[in-house]
């Protein structure tokens, strides 16, 4: 059995309306209800339909070669609005929107909470010459990446399965620079690794997601570290449920730093300020007993908001303008054609920030 195109007509049928007023939805002209422009995008999404611009472009009777618009997009899934999320979301804005200028071309920007219902109408339109992803959502990804060209900037892609170009931060490297610096501060042991996921947006297959864990653990085996899979929790949270959350797992910790000779805990996607108060009330001292080490990346420009009262925690920059400038760079030469690697690595903007209660400076 082969794989037929999807036709503006089966998308008709399965919603229940005339090929007319699919393509007015698609469009977005004519008069159509709310309910039914709903009913034809979720059929739209289901199917993988693409609409044909050139298809198009040859019924009106115009050329059907398209022409380059200099516009690209930033598609990214943003599902809170948490003051630092702002702060971050704001950065990415300008950064993106600084790449684009830099490569002669303008920036559009398409932020999503849900999923359900998903429809960019610019890349739908055949507006943009290509896009930045900034999501997880494999099903968006491949959707968008059939439909223009594009990269995805998103650490635990595995290329072989996004099959579009992937940027990514140099995660493994970060862990050796952190591991390093805090041996020459005499802090060594074994170490443990504690991944935050929120439920509702966990729901990519784990053959897409290669596990920042695999980072650590190669991290630790190169600088002499213990990294055992019992070292390994991986904890629902979310940005509201940080001191509930901590408390879910400030024993089994306790247990690792006291009886299991854990000395440094990775952290990612998790609230490592609100954990390092927890540990303290539960009798373990940051960072005398224990270092935590963010390693999930913030933005260098979000600093003002993260570099507050650091207790103990080692912190991983991520450097948004290296980042953009090359999603874009890379971009562009997908747009042309031209051939380029599965992956590239961005080092962190500071190696890490070693905060003075480690260093005793």
């Amino acid at each position: 059995m082969t794989n037929r195109k999807s036709t503006i007509r089966d998308v008709a049928k399965a919603a229940g309306v005339s090929i007319a007023t699919v393509s007015y939805v698609l469009k977005g002209t004519g008069r159509v209800s709310e309910s039914t422009i709903k009913r034809v995008w979720k059929v739209v999404n289901e199917l993988n339909y693409t609409p044909n611009p050139y298809a198009q472009k040859l019924f009106a009777r115009e050329s059907a070669e398209r022409e380059n618009t200099g516009l690209i997009m930033n598609v990214c899934y943003w599902p809170s609005s948490t003051p630092i999320d702002i702060s971050i979301q704001k950065d990415i804005l300008y950064h993106f929107d600084s790449a684009c200028k830099k490569n002669g071309y303008t920036g559009m920007n398409y932020s999503y909470r849900d999923r359900k219902g998903f429809f960019c109408k610019p890349v739908v339109n055949g507006l943009v010459d290509g896009v930045v992803l900034c999501t997880a959502h494999r099903d968006i990804i491949e959707t968008m990446s059939q439909r223009v060209p594009a990269v995805v900037f998103w650490s635990e892609a595995d290329p072989d399965q996004v099959k579009i170009p992937v940027i990514s931060m140099a995660l493994e490297d970060g862990y050796c620079n952190v591991f390093r610096q805090l041996k020459e501060y005499g802090i060594v042991g074994n170490t443990a690794f504690l991944e935050g996921y929120v439920p509702v947006y966990e729901e990519k297959p784990e053959s897409l997601a290669l596990s920042h864990r695999r980072y650590w653990q190669n991290a630790a085996e190169k600088c002499g570290l213990s990294a055992y899979p019992d070292h390994f929790l991986r904890v629902p949270t979310t940005s509201d449920t940080g001191v509930r959350d901590s408390l879910a797992i400030a024993e089994k910790i306790k247990t690792m730093v006291f009886e299991q000779g854990v000395r440094i805990l990775c952290a990612e996607k998790f609230d490592c300020y609100i954990l390092a108060s927890v540990l303290r009330e539960q009798g373990i001292r940051i960072p005398e007993d224990l270092v935590i080490v963010r390693g999930d990346g913030e933005t260098v420009d979000a600093q003002y908001v993260t570099r507050r009262e650091s207790g103990g925690v080692v912190k991983l920059y991520v450097d948004l303008s290296a980042v953009f400038q090359k999603s874009v760079e890379v971009l562009e030469r997908v747009i042309r054609g031209e051939t380029v690697e599965k992956q590239y690595f961005i080092p962190f903007k500071e190696e890490l920030y070693i905060p003075h209660e480690i260093t005793g400076m």
